[in-house]
């Protein structure tokens, strides 16, 4: 309790951030007032708020004034002694006034050095722990909660004494810093208004709205918004009625004479203009990733272009910068591009060519009429084979079916020596004899780090050892590469020396009996009992032999394998955004008076961005409506444990991450990303806050899902997620995904994968 002249205060309740709660007791009526909020301001100074149940209105100022009772709360709060168990010391701040953060707990004298320090996108102060920690604070002498309060009291004391970088205040002057705007794909078309009369019925028409694109030769014939996609009630097809606004525009409007007026229908043009449409890329002073996407049109005879933000977007809602005020900066630049004789870039992602692009996809109430190309135009033939295009990793094949999708009375089961595996392991003193031989015939640094992931992923394929060798995660040794063929070879050897299990999928009968017959092509790899003992010898980290994985459920076990398939994509393409955070199966719980818990199978952070992976089977029919409460019961566990993202554990150890995850759903194909958006429509009211990924396991894996392998709904309408804007990488896609123009083409989820099961995937 501290006293002064005419209050008495106490503080209680503290946050992370330095914030507390103040209740005071006026000396002269003993009134005891509770519920200040008190924290500390981004400038060094204290900010002091009534209870919420005053307002704004000071009761009692015949006692004391607000302004002075103010004044004591602050000076008491400033001379309150605050001792942490550790000590901080803050250094290597960055213009953005991030910094790093040793801290030396009291108790024991342990140094923990290089926790990050930065400002959150709220405003608030982001610590987290050091990389090699991954999200598991390691000493139990003093919590995670109370070192990251103490980091964040000492950066709000140090930090004001750095430089603040400047956000508002420099982005419209700066003239010779590079411009904030890229402009792309720029077209000149001609917009029309068309109405029909048809000359059978007298029945009048309007709304039509045409689109001439000049560059590519082409017009667009859209139907009246009113009619929804449907031509009903009227006495002439749309095809007809289409064509015939198609060539009285070839005659009243371009002037080719040759063309006679139709007999069927009368067509107006009460408005032509001519649209020079864009799209621009900004980049914000204060914004780590570039905004893209924005929509430009310059009408003609309009001073000023319209401009719309990017339709993943929304509404703009930056409280630095306003939306009139971007527009000001972009119209600024755009006049500069188009004025001054400059055209915009073609792409900012795509190499120049002598090809012209492509147009892009019609919706369903568009009709496309190709425009006589003149004699000098030249034509372009496509070549009759055309080359088929590898990944990064060298893969050519698309699966047109997932491996691990849903099979009735699927098992696992050791594979059979018929078919190349070792019939029985060697013994254990052979294992020794292998490992003074090394890798030329026998184990060596090679396959105990390919043992280590197997270890770490539980069940694995031999696709996703070769991208995890191919991504330089997997260490060589004295080998100067590795093959797929030479893989299976050195998976078999160490299988013989009981390193690995190797496995198939099986189909067992109604009776529960197997006749062989019925075995996947795929094998799958999982610990071996000498492994496992070669692991914890050496030190290693690895997981828990059980000699009864080989026999587990096979839907079971493709749950594991579409997480693993995620985790490595990841991992793969995006390795040093990635690093060390990332963390395979493992079951977090909330601490509190009953137990909260649930097991997230894999989950990694980029730029702070932490996602958490849930996979998602089909099953049967009896069984169905089960696990979709399972799959709610178990979103709504997630989001109540991620809204109290400072009383979460494993064990003992103290969970942190560094925002609130998103939880990414792992589907089987595009139908069942559909089906589970509405299984989960019950419990998404009751976790506003929850941002919810979808994706498929063909999604993940081909390669021409570049920019297309995450989904989010709005509204009930899947949109691809921009991966550059929420996680500030690049999306892998060569150029960007076609958008339509002043929201005429909507994006659809296609399905892309029937249901049947099969091997193509692996």
């Amino acid at each position: 309790m501290t006293s002064t002249n005419k209050l008495s205060i106490s503080f209680h309740d503290f946050d992370a951030q330095g914030g507390c709660c103040a209740d005071i007791t006026l000396s002269v009526s003993g009134t005891v007032i509770s519920g200040f909020k008190v924290r500390p301001g981004m400038g060094g100074g204290i900010q002091v708020h009534m209870p919420a149940v005053m307002g704004t209105t000071w009761p009692y100022p015949a006692e004391i004034e607000w302004a002075e009772a103010r004044k004591l709360i602050t000076a008491a709060y400033r001379k309150e002694s605050f001792d942490p168990p550790v000590s901080v010391t803050l250094h290597d701040f960055d213009r953005e006034n991030s910094c790093l953060a040793d801290v030396t707990l009291r108790e024991t004298g342990v140094v923990v050095s290089d926790l990050k320090v930065k400002i959150g996108p709220g405003g608030g102060i982001m610590v987290h722990m050091p990389a090699w920690m991954h999200t598991r604070w390691s000493y139990t002498e003093v919590q995670w909660s109370d070192v990251r309060q103490a980091v964040t009291q000492k950066y709000l004391l140090v930090a004001p004494k750095k430089q603040q970088p400047d956000v508002a205040a420099g982005i419209a002057a700066a003239p010779d810093k590079k411009p904030l705007c890229t402009f792309y794909s720029s077209v000149n078309k001609t917009e029309a208004e068309v109405t029909a009369v048809i000359r059978a019925t007298g029945e009048q028409i309007p709304g039509i709205h045409l689109v001439h694109i000049k560059e590519r030769k082409s017009l667009h014939i859209y139907m009246p918004k009113e009619m929804h996609d449907q031509w009903v009630g009227t006495g002439m097809g749309w095809n007809t009625l289409s064509g015939i606004i198609a060539e009285e525009y070839k005659r009243q409007v371009l002037h080719e004479d040759s063309i006679l007026p139709s007999d069927a229908a009368e067509i107006l043009f009460p408005r032509v203009r001519n649209v020079t449409a864009c799209f621009a890329d900004v980049s914000l002073p204060y914004k780590k990733s570039v905004i893209k996407g924005f929509r430009i049109r310059k009408l003609e005879g309009e001073e000023k272009p319209i401009i719309w933000t990017p339709q993943w977007m929304g509404r703009w809602n930056d409280d630095r910068l306003s939306w009139y005020d971007l527009c000001a900066l972009i119209a600024r630049e755009y006049s500069q591009y188009s004025g001054g004789g400059t055209l915009p870039a073609e792409s900012p992602s795509t190499e120049a060519s002598s090809v012209p692009a492509a147009a892009p996809p019609l919706p369903e109430n568009c009709t496309q009429l190709s425009v006589p190309a003149d004699e000098n135009t030249p034509i372009l033939h496509a070549p009759k084979q055309p080359v088929r295009e590898a990944n990064e990793f060298g893969r050519v094949k698309n699966a047109e079916k997932s491996s691990f999708i849903f099979y009735p009375r699927t098992v696992l089961r050791a594979a059979d020596a018929s078919d190349g595996s070792p019939s029985s392991p060697k013994p254990l003193i052979a294992l020794v004899a292998a490992m003074n031989k090394g890798s030329l015939g026998g184990i060596g640094p090679f396959e105990i780090s390919l043992l280590e992931w197997i270890a770490k992923l539980r069940y694995v394929t031999s696709t996703m050892l070769v991208d995890l060798i191919k991504a330089g995660y997997v260490s060589f040794g004295w080998r100067s590469g590795v093959t797929r063929a030479k893989l299976t070879t050195i998976t078999n050897r160490m299988a013989e020396y009981g390193l690995i299990s190797l496995t198939r999928f099986v189909t067992l009968n109604e009776d529960g009996s197997t006749d062989g017959s019925s075995c996947s092509v795929m094998r799958i790899i999982t610990l071996g009992k000498n492994g496992s003992t070669l692991l914890r010898e050496l030190g290693k980290k690895g997981g828990r032999y059980n000699a009864f994985d080989i026999f587990q459920d096979g839907n079971t076990v493709k749950r594991i394998l579409a997480t693993n398939q995620w985790l490595i994509y990841w991992l793969r393409t995006y390795k040093d955004e990635v690093g060390e955070n990332f963390e395979t199966s493992c079951v977090i719980q909330l601490k509190g008076t009953e137990y909260t818990g649930a097991r997230f199978y894999a989950t990694v952070t980029i730029n702070d961005c932490p996602m958490v992976a849930e996979p998602v089977r089909r099953t049967e029919d009896f069984e169905a409506e089960s696990i979709k409460q399972w799959l709610r019961e178990k979103i709504e566990r997630f989001a109540l444990m991620f809204d109290n993202l400072d009383q979460l554990y494993h064990e003992k150890d103290e969970i942190s991450f560094p925002q609130r995850p998103i939880i990414v759903l792992i589907c089987e194909d595009d139908d069942h990303i559909r089906e589970i958006w509405e299984s989960i429509q019950p419990v998404l009211p009751k976790i506003n806050g929850q941002e919810i990924w979808f994706s498929s396991d063909l999604r993940i894996f081909n390669y021409n899902k570049r920019g297309e392998r995450f989904l989010y709904f709005v509204d009930g309408v899947p949109q691809l997620v921009n991966l550059k804007q929420v996680l500030g990488v690049d999306d892998e896609a060569g150029s960007a995904a076609p958008t339509a123009d002043d929201g005429e083409q909507a994006k659809t989820l296609q399905t892309v994968c029937p249901q049947a099961p099969a091997d193509d995937a692996d």
